[in-house]
């Protein structure tokens, strides 16, 4: 897992798993948390990232893999609150693999996976 180095490539970092901690959450488009990310250089936050956590059946997964790499999820059937995860989530730490994405020019980071011990028991 990378943890050092200076941002690269136009204000991103190179492509790899990192350690990742909230330093904002809000309201996305009424069924969903935008949350700031930044990648943690030596435990300090750096690199500036936007991940959309959407709450539909179909893209709940995500929700739930961001709450298992974070060590907050209830276990299955437990029902999550946006309001209150926008509330409580400022400082959780998780990891994640990240991507660069090119768009019009500019590089930037996606997380494309959030990562956890498949092993854990989230019952």
């Amino acid at each position: 897992m990378k943890t050092t180095g200076a941002p690269a490539m136009g204000g991103c970092v190179p492509k790899g798993r990192y350690k990742l901690r909230v330093v904002d959450a809000e309201a996305h488009k009424g069924d969903g948390v935008k949350l700031t990310l930044a990648v943690l250089n030596d435990g300090q936050p750096g690199t500036k990232l936007f991940e959309y956590l959407l709450f539909r059946s179909t893209t709940f997964w995500k929700v739930e893999h961001f709450l298992k790499s974070c060590g907050e999820y209830g276990g299955d059937g437990v029902e999550v609150d946006s309001d209150e995860l926008i509330d409580d989530c400022i400082g959780w730490e998780c990891e994640a693999d990240l991507k660069v994405e090119t768009y019009e020019g500019r590089d930037s980071n996606k997380v494309a996976a959030f990562i956890f011990d498949e092993e854990d028991d989230f019952s």
